[in-house]
């Protein structure tokens, strides 16, 4: 077991405090069926960790409309408080 010093552990904010970071999920279609499901999953494992979740509507977007996505969710993420949140994930 762990001691609290330990640099393997990354504190997490309690989540009474409120959300504790972003996450943005892109469904990618192309080369997988009822990739439905698995968004779904993702979703609701993010929103378990009290994370805000994103999915953009993108049908079997483009990797040009995948950047695009990505840099408007982290441009989005500059224009808040570090502070407000400690975890962002990113998943296609």
């Amino acid at each position: 077991m762990a001691d609290n010093n330990d640099e393997s552990i990354y504190p997490v904010r309690d989540p009474d405090m409120g959300p504790v970071g972003r996450a943005l999920i892109i469904n990618v279609e192309k080369k997988r069926r009822n990739t439905g499901r698995d968004v779904k999953k993702m979703k609701e494992v993010f929103e378990y960790l009290n994370l805000v979740v994103e999915e953009p509507i993108l049908k079997d977007p483009t990797a040009n409309q995948i950047k695009e996505e990505v840099i408007r969710f982290r441009n989005k993420i500059k224009q808040e408080d570090p502070k407000s949140f400690d975890l962002i994930a990113v998943c296609l």
